[in-house]
Order: structure tokens, then sequence, then C-alpha cells
């Protein structure tokens, strides 16, 4: 089931910081702002049965993990582990 992704900020809000350590020429922040946006769960919604399954994982945000995934070279589970760690990934998504 493809939901609304809610952006409810906490009080460790990775935004905020990242905003400070991420410098401007880095290459996750300019992903950010020019690929992610072009990356739109709207693109992915015929993929989807509205109303039926569990709520998935923003498709918008596993294309931008993918593509990511592929420009490091990394395996699905260095992925996972950097996607856990990695404050430049977790910056992107």
């Amino acid at each position: 089931m493809l939901t609304p992704t809610e952006h409810q900020r906490s009080f460790y809000d990775t935004d905020q910081v990242c905003e400070s350590l991420i410098p401007p020429d880095s290459l996750y922040r300019q992903f950010r702002e020019i690929v992610a946006p072009l990356i739109t769960d709207t693109q992915f919604a015929a993929m989807y049965l509205p109303g039926t399954g569990r709520p998935a994982i923003p498709p918008s945000l596993l294309a931008c993990a993918t593509i990511l995934q592929f420009h490091r070279n990394l395996l699905d589970r260095e992925m996972e582990r950097a996607c856990s760690h990695d404050i430049e990934l977790k910056f992107v998504g």
C-alpha cells in the first residue's frame, strides 16, 4: 500500500543536524537538491493497489537508495549498514 510519508520532527532531527555538517559541494547534498525531487512516489503509484497490504517504504526513497548503492558499488547488506550509520546517506533520505 502506497501511503504518504509523514515528516514529523523528532528530538534528534537528522535534517537540522546535517544542514550544518554536509558541505554545499557534497555529492549527497547536490543529489538531495537536484536528483531526489525528480523521483516522486506518484511515478510508482500504478505498481501499488490502493488499500491493500501494509504501508510501503516510499518507492522514491528506495529508488534514490538504489542509485546511491550503485554509485558506491555496495552489496545489499553493505548498503543496509551504510544507511544506518552514514550521515550523508541519511541526509539524502
